[in-house]
Order: C-alpha cells, then structure tokens, then sequence
C-alpha cells in the first residue's frame, strides 16, 4: 500500500517566492529597501572597515522588520472572522479612504505636501560650552538615543573636543556666543530642549572677571527665559556648591538653604530661580563631578587628586575632614537624558544629581586613589587652609525617587583616570 504523495504546494510557493525575488522589477529595489530599514546609507553598506558592523545591522534590523510585518498578519489571522466580517461591511468606504491616504502620502513623499507631524525630530540645543567637559559628553550621549543635537559655543580655549562628532548625520555646530541675542535667537526657536552649558565655572575664574562671570553664568540664563517659549524644555545644570559652608554631618536636600560663599555660587544659584521662575525647567544641581572627558579639567577635585597621584606620587591636603559629593561625567550625561525623556514628572523642580556612596572627606577620597596608586603619598597639613570652604554632604533622594540613580563607582572612575593619565602629557590641560 502506497502512501500520499507529498504535497508540493509548500516548494512551489517557496520556488515562486524566490524567483520573483529576483526578478527584474523587484531586485533593483533591495538595495533602497535595506538602506531604509537600516537606517544606513549605501557608502556605509558598502564600507570594508565597518563590514561587521553593518552585517549585525542588517541582519537585526531586517529580523525585527520580518517580525512586526509577520505580527501584524498572525493578529489579522487571529481575528478573521470579526475583521473580515468588518472589511466586507465597508469595504467601498476603506478602498476610498485607503486611495486617499494613497495619494496622500505620495504627495508627502515627493515633496509637494508638507504634513507638519511626520517631519517632528526632537532637536536639542546646548547654548555656549558643550565643547567644555561635561558638555562634549553630554553631546555623545544625546546623539547616541538618537536624538538631533545643535552646539552654540564660541570655543574659547580653542578646543577640539567635538571633532568626532562632525560626521553624525544629527550633529551640527554654530559657532557664537549665547549672550549676543542676535545668535542666540534662531538658534533657540528651532531647538525642542534647550541645555544652558554657558558658565564661567568655579571661583578663581569668576573672581578674576567678575563682569563677565555675571553676564555669562546669569545674563545668558536671563536671557533664554525671555525668548523661549512655555513649550521649550529646560535642563539647567548648576552646581550643588549652593549649600556653602555647612557642617559635613547633616544631609542637603533640595529644601536645605541656599548659602554660596562664592560669585560663582551666587550667580549659579540665582540662575536657578530664574530658570525655575519659567514653565517647563529642570535644574540639576551637580555634584563634584570626575572622570575622563574629550575636554579634560584638572582642577576638579578627584580628578585633581588622581593627577597629582599619577604624575607627582604626592598630595598636601588642607582641612582634609572637609566633605562633598561627588558624580561620574557619564552618570551626569545620562541623568540629561533621563530629565528629557521623564521632563512631565519632574519639570519645575531641582535636583540633586551624585553618588549615595561618594560623600566622602577629602581624606577618604585620597585613602581611595591610595588604594590604587601605591606608593602615593598624602600629608594632611594641620598649619594652613584651604581657600574653597564648601563642607556638606548631599541626598540624592528626589532624583532616586524619579526613577533615575548615578551607576558609575568612584573607585570606577579612579582606575579610569589612571589609564586616561598615562596618556596625558605634564601641562597638556591647565586648570580652567
């Protein structure tokens, strides 16, 4: 007894398949239909350096295409009978509307219509030093969510830091300066997020030019306000130096007292108010950060130890039982990400952005950097003080709450450092 012949239905459609794949009228398109679901252009596809690379994007992105078009038609599949019976009621009424839609969108597509909501991108705009330390981080991080990113900076130590940003389809640079309305202006009325960067940052700085400490740390901010609309987004980073002098034991919160000691405190945290006098503003009040950046500071404390323990192999610390809170550059990069993307459940408020577990001494930071820079030596001076004053710890406790917590250790950022030290020249960054 002979048993049923195999049902060849399967292989010739299969066969079908195949062959009109590559028939005249559909092969010419592949190229066109990879570069659009890859997102990458035809000199990328063809790269020999990248080919790895652009293998994995294909290979993913085409599976994750196959997926959704497949989800779509096995959820069609699960409810024939109600759609089929819904199609078959108006089918004349949908092939009207769909000929119509149709037309639609080939007119949008050529060019002849624009449809406003299908050309929104999220354009974020970071007035006046993104090219600085935190900045050129913070640009990284941005265009890396895929978000489109306009630098205003007039580059005033001259650096390069944001040179290999320059090929990124959703990077673009304007060089000016955020005080000069004329600039600003334009700049501002494209942007969705406004990231204020302007800032004559620290207290030697702002002493030696008071004026333009002002007009840059206060004036740009002032400024802003006035030409932005309720609509723009606002994520101001200031510094949590604000709290001033207090006595290292008693935890700052957003509701603690506001006591600079410093000009560059003082215009800080009057920057602040003005932002949050206006709709839609975050302010992020930014612990001690550290960690390698494209445009490196040497002057900011941990960073500063490590430095010294890297290339002097000694420290004189004064008042060593001072306290701060310190933060990693990238945990600060991601927290503007974060701010952006939660912007409803946090706008109108500040924050404080570090580390739970890096209150520490100036003392316990050096014991750390000790730990792994043997033979680093560390003379706590008892005659002498240090001129910056700042003794406080701070809660992170709003920001935790948010839904958003610093993952980056010191210890991390300290090994870090170490390797980024041993690439660095003595003097090639000064203290600015």
């Amino acid at each position: 007894m002979f048993g049923q012949p195999p049902d060849m239905s399967l292989f010739i459609a299969f066969v079908a398949g195949l062959l009109s794949f590559v028939s005249p009228c559909v092969l010419p398109l592949v190229p066109s239909y990879i570069t659009y679901i890859t997102g990458l252009t035809l000199e990328e596809l063809t790269s020999e350096t990248e080919r790895t690379r652009v293998r994995g994007v294909i290979i993913i992105n085409s599976l994750l295409f196959i997926a959704g078009f497949s989800s779509v038609f096995v959820a069609f599949g699960a409810s024939a009978s109600l759609v089929g019976q819904l199609l078959t009621t108006y089918q004349d009424f949908i092939r009207k509307l769909g000929g119509a839609l149709i037309v639609l969108f080939g007119l949008y597509v050529m060019g002849v219509l624009k449809i406003k909501f299908l050309m929104n991108e999220m354009r974020v705009h970071l007035k006046s030093r993104p090219a600085g330390y935190v900045g050129s981080v913070v640009c990284e991080r941005l265009l890396a969510a895929g978000l489109s990113v306009t630098v205003l900076d007039r580059l005033t130590h001259g650096q390069h830091s944001l040179f290999h940003l320059c090929g990124h389809a959703g990077f673009d640079f304007v060089y000016g300066d955020a005080r000069d309305e004329r600039v600003l202006a334009p700049e501002v009325a494209r942007a969705d997020v406004i990231l204020p960067l302007a800032a004559i940052v620290g207290a030697p700085a702002c002493d030696r030019d008071p004026g333009l400490a002002e007009s840059t740390n206060l004036g740009t901010v002032r400024l802003l306000n006035r030409i932005r609309s309720a609509g723009q987004l606002v994520v101001y980073p200031t510094t949590n130096s604000g709290y001033g002098t207090k006595s290292g034991e008693l935890l700052c919160t957003e509701d603690s007292r506001l006591e600079p000691i410093s000009l560059y405190g003082r215009t800080k945290v009057d920057a602040e108010a003005e932002v949050l006098s206006g709709p839609n503003a975050i302010s992020l009040r930014l612990a001690t950060v550290f960690g390698m950046s494209p445009r490196m500071r040497l002057d900011l404390l941990v960073n500063h130890f490590v430095y010294r323990a890297v290339t002097d192999g000694y420290l004189v610390i004064f008042e060593g039982d001072f306290k701060r809170n310190y933060i990693h550059v990238r945990d600060v990069a991601d927290c503007f990400l974060f701010c952006i993307e939660h912007a409803c459940q946090m706008a109108g408020r500040p924050f404080n952005v570090g580390l739970d577990q890096a209150n520490l001494s100036k003392a316990e930071l050096a014991r750390r950097i000790q730990a792994q820079v043997p033979g680093f030596h560390v003379h706590l001076a008892e005659i002498g003080s240090d001129p910056d004053k700042r003794n406080y710890i701070v809660s992170n406790q709003r920001l935790r709450e948010a839904g958003f917590e610093a993952s980056r250790s010191l210890d991390e950022g300290i090994r870090e450092l170490i390797k980024g030290y041993r690439m660095l020249g003595k003097g090639a960054f000064s203290n600015n």
